[in-house]
């Protein structure tokens, strides 16, 4: 029984890692398109002030800011310096500087300073990624694009330029999940009509198509038009399709809280993760990522909580034992089982 616990575990560790490294490749492929898109204006307008971000710059740059998927942007000069980001405070500051200011280490933007393509890492014990996309001249690195996003974040932003497919160049399922992505940038962007011509599309491409189905339900309800045969029943509120501009800032603004929430994780203030996280689901219930990581803190907080911490010291799971003291901490600060491993973790004992 054992052999066969550890075989299952074995698979699963392997698949997990098998999905994550697809994830990493095809990311890395959509920044190489994202460049494709915008590398040309970027590099221009830094020909045209190498000093201060210029107009075109900054419109691709909110751009990619606002999309749904993309958590936050660092654009970074060819010296590592910050060109732009949300944070006015940190223009202008070194690479350096701004993971000393923020927590957040960006390893792919420094990677990508010295390369010609695009680096895709996963941000540990998250479902974000940061991609680190270079902006060449030639053949050389004049800026760094960095984003941290989830895996499907580029996928809408990509999904709304890309070209229509040629008449007969791929199937029928294909097409139409192309105009299923294109119809839902235009959906996320507020243009209704334009969503509902790209749905309508894809149904008569193929009927059966149950994200579909739900797209043209939710378009419709939203431009005020009775439902036809064949469409879903309207989503509520707070779905995958509720992108009203109220619904959308809620979002936007809970997965920042969610960020900051993996910052202070991976800082060790697990305090404050704890509270960021709860501020995304109070502001936005359907926060998965939140969700799991209050879950993940929760599920360290046992009534055992002392044994939880010496147990996965003991288990080297470093980054797991040190929320796991905490929270035994916060439960019992006279407990001197979790203030020892923390001393252990910290090197305080010799």
């Amino acid at each position: 029984m054992t052999t066969v616990l550890i075989t299952l575990l074995l698979a699963g560790g392997l698949r997990a890692a098998a999905q994550d490294d697809a994830a990493l490749r095809r990311l890395a492929g959509e920044s190489a398109q994202l460049r494709g898109l915008h590398g040309a204006a970027l590099a221009a307008g830094l020909r045209d002030d190498p000093r201060a971000v210029t107009g075109r710059e900054l419109e691709v740059l909110r751009r990619l800011a606002r999309a749904p998927g993309v958590a936050s942007v660092v654009y970074l000069d060819g010296r590592g310096r910050v060109r732009w980001t949300e944070a006015p405070e940190l223009v202008a500051v070194t690479l350096g500087d701004y993971g000393r200011a923020t927590g957040a280490e960006l390893r792919a933007a420094s990677e990508a300073m010295a390369s010609t393509s695009p680096v895709v890492r996963r941000v540990p014990e998250t479902p974000v990624y940061e991609a680190a996309v270079p902006i060449l001249e030639g053949r050389s690195t004049v800026a760094v694009l960095d984003l941290w996003l989830r895996r499907d974040g580029l996928r809408s932003l990509l999904a709304e330029q890309a070209p229509p497919a040629p008449p007969g160049g791929e199937d029928h399922a294909r097409q139409a999940r192309q105009s299923y992505l294109a119809g839902m940038a235009h959906f996320e962007k507020g243009d209704y009509e334009k969503a509902l011509q790209e749905w309508e599309r894809a149904r008569e491409l193929d009927p059966e198509d149950r994200d579909v189905a739900a797209g043209l339900a939710r378009v419709r309800q939203l431009l005020g038009r009775s439902p036809r045969a064949g469409d879903a029943i309207p989503l509520q509120a707070g779905s995958a399709f509720d992108r009203s501009p109220e619904r959308a800032e809620d979002q936007r603004a809970a997965q920042q809280h969610y960020l900051a929430g993996v910052i202070f994780y991976q800082k060790g203030d697990y305090a404050r993760a704890r509270d960021e996280w709860s501020r995304a689901l109070r502001i936005d219930p359907d926060n998965v990522d939140a969700a799991a990581g209050l879950a993940r803190m929760e599920r360290l907080v046992t009534p055992d909580a002392a044994k939880t911490c010496v147990d996965l010291y003991q288990a080297r799971r470093y980054d797991d034992a040190a929320a796991a003291c905490a929270a035994c901490l916060d439960q019992d600060p006279a407990s001197a089982a979790c203030a020892a491993t923390r001393r252990l973790m910290e090197g305080r004992v010799p």
